[in-house]
């Protein structure tokens, strides 16, 4: 194994730890990131696969295939990021508006 291959298998593993610690509450996220990182070190213990899978969809290197798979896979958590996203502001909105009017019924209450 080189070095580069050691380097990369460390910072993916981070990645995968630091996603199911802090971001994954989601079964399909879940399962993307698995997928990616099974692809992922797949193509950095064997990178001649990245070469063969990526002649055999057409691409010229491999590592212009990793470069595309990346790009697609950012894509995917950026969208499962932005949905957690919404659902927090809507559960935020509807905690406030309960707090609203719990305060508005105490202040007429008081009256």
């Amino acid at each position: 194994m080189i070095i580069i291959q050691g380097i990369l298998f460390i910072l993916l593993l981070t990645a995968i730890a630091i996603y199911f610690r802090y971001f994954s509450h989601q079964i399909i996220g879940r399962i993307i990131v698995l997928a990616m990182g099974c692809v992922l070190f797949i193509f950095i213990l064997f990178p001649p696969t990245a070469n063969y899978v990526a002649w055999s969809l057409g691409i010229g290197r491999g590592v212009d295939l990793i470069f595309y798979l990346a790009h697609a896979f950012m894509l995917i958590i950026v969208g499962l990021l932005y949905i957690k996203l919404k659902e927090q502001q809507s559960i935020l909105t509807e905690l406030i508006r309960k707090i609203a009017i719990e305060f508005s019924r105490q202040k007429t209450d008081g009256k």
